[in-house]
């Protein structure tokens, strides 16, 4: 039985990637940042995602089955690792560390990305 949140959770997660990727790219600009609103956008609509993910995850029979069980977990904690890294890119911003932001941008969508990764996985076998 899939979880009516699930599929909710997945679309907002769907769009705080395409906004993380917008990010990353106007990061990359030299000599401008990313805007700050969009920053926001990207980190309140994460935050939302996790809740709504929290509150879908389960088992589902289908995916374990398949092995992937605890997909929907894994995911879960990736994503809220991913928020903790995306909150030191923020105070490494505003203490105007680019180095260790940098550094933290490329941990926190690694990171992002691997959970995103797993949770379409589980989504689609649960």
């Amino acid at each position: 039985m899939l979880a009516p949140m699930l599929g909710p959770a997945v679309a907002v997660l769907t769009l705080v990637v395409l906004l993380g990727l917008t990010l990353a790219l106007l990061h990359m600009r030299p000599g401008r940042g990313a805007p700050a609103l969009l920053g926001a956008a990207h980190g309140v609509l994460g935050a939302t995602g996790i809740v709504l993910l929290l509150l879908a995850a389960q088992r589902s029979a289908k995916a374990a089955a398949q092995g992937a069980g605890t997909f929907g977990f894994d995911a879960t904690w990736l994503l809220v690792f991913a928020l903790l890294l995306g909150l030191t890119v923020l105070y490494f911003v505003r203490r105007g560390r680019a180095g260790q932001a940098a550094l933290m941008i490329v941990l926190h969508g690694t990171i992002a990305v691997m959970g995103y990764v797993i949770l379409v996985a589980y989504w689609s076998l649960a």
